[in-house]
């Protein structure tokens, strides 16, 4: 490339989800590259972004539907394969890396189109190897947010009312705040009404100990709540009447060493546990599983580890009545 001709940066307009609102540069981000490189930026147009055309327009990028010209496209989601347009750079979240089965199509038309792919995933600092761009507390956040939606609308559906009725998805809150209101309201409700009886104690089962789990914790540490370990849940059951649990939630973060034990005799190293993963094996269907109310699953999982559950484990769980007697 002539470095004489200025950079064109294409911004495509995220269509994956119907409620999919990002964008990969804000307009100040726009703003301080032309004004830093003189690159020309070429914004696709958008009725549901977060920021509208016009706060792009302002900062000095052009709204344009064709991103052909673009020398490098910038996105957040997988593009459809039908919208990628050959011989250009994209700068995307791939979910390729790790061989993901359903997106190897993808990774094929890439190489098929003779397209550069960057990887967000994949950018790290060369000194320390760690990753620049991160997603995961964010990911913690919307993850969180939704779950409490989600697990309102399921005891709903059984029959029973509850304070997380209330909670919206992530996608409805225009900003962190909007939610910590709404979390506040939720836990007033818990305290003052409580929860289904039938359903306490509410125990929260989080794994891992990275970004996304910090995000989730951040969201649900703003409800009432009590902090318990591994080795307290079979009391925390029979003690299942217990006034306490009605008005709070109970939060039980687990680690490895808590479910992953040596197929020939049990134990863990931890050392020996990341060298040697296939010695081992998950007990956290037995162990856990039938004390947990929602997982918040935030571990790195690669194949050469035990999965935490199998499908068979989660189809043996769902056909016993009383998981907790």
């Amino acid at each position: 490339m002539d470095p004489r001709v200025p950079l064109v940066i294409g911004i495509r307009r995220e269509d994956k989800n119907r409620w999919e609102r990002r964008v990969a540069l804000t307009p100040s981000h726009v703003k301080r590259l032309i004004r830093e490189t003189g690159a020309r930026v070429l914004v696709q147009p958008s009725n549901t972004r977060i920021f509208n055309n016009a706060s792009f327009e302002r900062v000095g990028a052009k709204i344009e539907e064709d991103l052909s010209k673009a020398d490098a496209i910038l996105g957040i989601k997988e593009v459809p394969i039908d919208k990628l347009i050959p011989n250009k750079t994209y700068l995307i979240f791939s979910h390729t890396h790790k061989g993901q089965a359903y997106n190897m199509p993808s990774l094929q038309a890439f190489l098929d189109k003779n397209i550069r792919l960057i990887d967000y995933e994949l950018m790290t600092d060369p000194t320390s190897g760690k990753r620049l761009v991160l997603f995961g507390t964010y990911a913690g956040y919307a993850g969180m947010i939704d779950g409490l939606h989600g697990l309102g609308q399921r005891l709903l559906a059984l029959g029973y009312n509850s304070p997380l009725i209330h909670m919206g998805q992530a996608h409805v809150y225009p900003n962190l705040e909007c939610v910590s209101t709404k979390l506040q309201h939720v836990g007033d409700i818990i305290s003052d009404q409580g929860l289904p009886d039938a359903f306490a104690p509410m125990v929260f089962t989080f794994t891992g100990s990275g970004n996304v789990t910090r995000g989730a914790r951040m969201i649900f540490d703003k409800l009432p709540h009590e902090n318990i370990t591994v080795e307290q849940l079979p009391e925390i059951i029979k003690d299942r009447y217990n006034p306490r649990f009605k008005n709070r939630l109970l939060a039980l973060q687990v680690n490895a060493k808590d479910y992953a034990e040596r197929i020939d005799g049990g134990g863990y190293d931890r050392a020996e546990y990341r060298e040697f993963p296939d010695r081992y094996r998950s007990v956290f269907a037995h162990k856990i599983a039938p004390y947990t109310t929602m997982l918040v699953n935030g571990i790195y999982w690669e194949t050469k580890y035990p999965r935490l559950m199998t499908t068979k484990d989660l189809a043996d769980i769902q056909r016993r009545r009383d998981l907790r007697s």
